[in-house]
């Protein structure tokens, strides 16, 4: 909850653990939280199906909320194929300036409409990569992620690539 006294009453959203407990630890996957919010949580267990012992209560704060609008570099770029994602290269996107408007990105001069819509940046640049969109992996005030899949077919087969951007904002 982002109000400590819910979880004082035991009266926060519960969230379980839907994995095997293996030792002390566990984890949970959450969605939907407002970006710079503080929240509160506690660990619980559910003893002898009839009662929950509660930890101490713990806190955290989700990230800055980011805009698109401005100039950002790509600082760094990598080319990872699926056989072999340990791996990765360099790409030549390090380098390149995307400057966002309200609704459009231009990208080496050239203009491209775009929405951002969750972790979903659709434009009809990723089209250059065989997709209809970026995944936003991260983005901050100060910087973003972005990544993008393609199947690259060969003569010996079917290979998925993935390129991550990386990108520093250069202004709003």
């Amino acid at each position: 909850s982002n109000n400590k006294s819910d979880l004082q009453s035991n009266n926060g959203v519960f969230v379980y653990c839907n994995k095997a407990l293996q030792g002390n630890n566990f984890s949970v996957s959450l969605s939907g939280l407002e970006a710079e919010t503080m929240y509160y949580y506690s660990a619980f267990v559910y003893v002898n199906d009839k009662e929950f012992k509660f930890g101490g209560i713990e806190s955290f704060t989700t990230k800055e909320k980011g805009t698109l609008i401005g100039e950002w570099e790509c600082v760094n770029a990598v080319l990872k194929h699926d056989d072999d994602p340990s791996g990765g290269e360099d790409s030549p996107e390090k380098g390149q300036i995307w400057v966002f408007a309200d609704n459009e990105l231009t990208v080496d001069g050239k203009a491209y409409t775009y929405q951002l819509s969750g972790s979903k940046l659709t434009t009809n640049y990723a089209e250059l990569y065989n997709s209809k969109y970026f995944k936003v992996d991260n983005l901050t005030k100060k910087n973003m992620t972005l990544s993008v899949s393609y199947i690259d077919e060969t003569k010996v087969g079917n290979t998925t690539i993935t390129v991550i951007m990386y990108f520093d904002r250069i202004t709003k």
